[in-house]
């Protein structure tokens, strides 16, 4: 008996860190594969890539920059949108349910930063 509870403690234990760190690799690997990616003839995906837990979108709205647009009427039109639509995504499910969040950053033509939308998963429980 004691030589199998030995041999159980060098075995390596998964924890919930551990399989929320892999998700999040393993989403980030399969999405860069197919950037960069023109999502419409406004926007662009750049990359993709995880830290504490969230998952980061990077996004280019390739004919504006900051100076022609206003980003409160422009993020209060987007953020539902883009909210409802990370939330009733299938594929989006698994990272929710495991406490990811995700963001979405929005850059200008230049390069320059216009807006954050966040989407926590407590904002999917009534969508999922």
């Amino acid at each position: 008996m004691k030589k199998l509870l030995a041999l159980i403690g060098l075995i390596p234990f998964a924890t919930e860190a551990d399989v929320v760190d892999q998700l999040l690799a393993e989403t980030t690997a399969k999405l860069n594969k197919h950037i960069p990616l023109q999502v419409d003839e406004e926007t662009r995906l750049d990359g993709v890539s995880a830290e504490n837990k969230t998952l980061i979108y990077e996004y280019t709205l390739l004919n504006y920059e900051k100076a022609e647009l206003n980003l409160e009427i422009l993020k209060s039109n987007i953020a539902p949108v883009v909210k409802k639509g990370a939330c009733t995504e299938a594929s989006m499910k698994p990272l929710f349910d495991s406490g990811i969040n995700v963001h979405y950053h929005y850059k200008g033509k230049h390069g320059e930063s216009l807006m954050m939308i966040k989407v926590i998963s407590s904002d999917c429980k009534n969508e999922i």
